[in-house]
């Protein structure tokens, strides 16, 4: 059981550089600063790898070493694409389109 464990953390920490060396070279999931509260939090660019990083995750936890039940997956592939969205502006884009 505790080898489970640690091929979940040697693959977290993979896939956690590899998402972050190819956002760093692709400039992909780039954080724009345009909020006041993001410019007062850090002046330098990141990357928004958080919730892809926990998507990755999840997946592995399903398929490796509990079943989640289909509606967990549902209810955090729903939370993953509110937070993309809203993360690239998308939600807002939509909600001035509106009457």
């Amino acid at each position: 059981m505790l080898s489970i464990y640690v091929n979940l953390i040697i693959f977290l920490i993979t896939s956690s550089f590899f998402v972050l060396f190819v956002s760093q070279k692709k400039n992909f999931f780039l954080d724009i600063k345009d909020k006041q509260h993001k410019k007062f939090a850090t002046k330098i660019k990141n990357h928004s790898i958080g919730g892809i990083l926990l998507l990755i995750f999840f997946i592995y936890f399903h398929f490796f070493i509990s079943k989640l039940q289909n509606i967990h997956i549902l209810f955090f592939g729903l939370i993953f694409l509110v937070g993309f969205f809203s993360d690239f502006k998308l939600v807002a884009k939509y909600q001035s389109c509106q009457p």
